[in-house]
């Protein structure tokens, strides 16, 4: 049975899952660097654009750990992150990349907006 996300369940996910994933510190996982320093956990949407590719994935990867934790779901592998974090940077910048009268508003909502979309942590 597939579960989608739409109206009052998605809702509830995201008002439970922003405070989860606004507080996030750096992780670190051994053998890779690619997640490692991401400093944007509480950036603006215009400091998000204005970072590297590299830094918002950093960032990303602590968000997607973040909000697996959160919903209990099974650990996954490097690649699996990377592949999970890229689409989270993708999303956002899709997104948020032309809306620029938003720009001072905070990139979390917008980060956990595109992984319950993506129906993380089920896909």
């Amino acid at each position: 049975m597939t579960v989608k996300f739409t109206g009052w369940l998605a809702a509830a996910l995201f008002l439970l899952a922003v405070p989860a994933i606004s507080d996030t510190s750096p992780t670190y996982i051994a053998g890779d660097s690619w997640h490692s320093g991401g400093t944007l956990h509480s950036a603006s949407l215009y400091e998000w654009h204005q970072a590297s590719h590299a830094n918002q994935l950093a960032t990303s990867s602590d968000w997607v750990v973040a909000f697996m934790r959160q919903e209990n779901a099974m650990p996954i592998s490097n690649n699996g992150l990377r592949e999970r974090s890229e689409a989270v940077v993708s999303c956002v910048n899709r997104k948020t990349g032309t809306l620029r009268a938003i720009w001072r508003n905070p990139v979390v909502p917008n980060a956990v907006l595109c992984m319950i979309q993506m129906e993380f942590p089920r896909k």
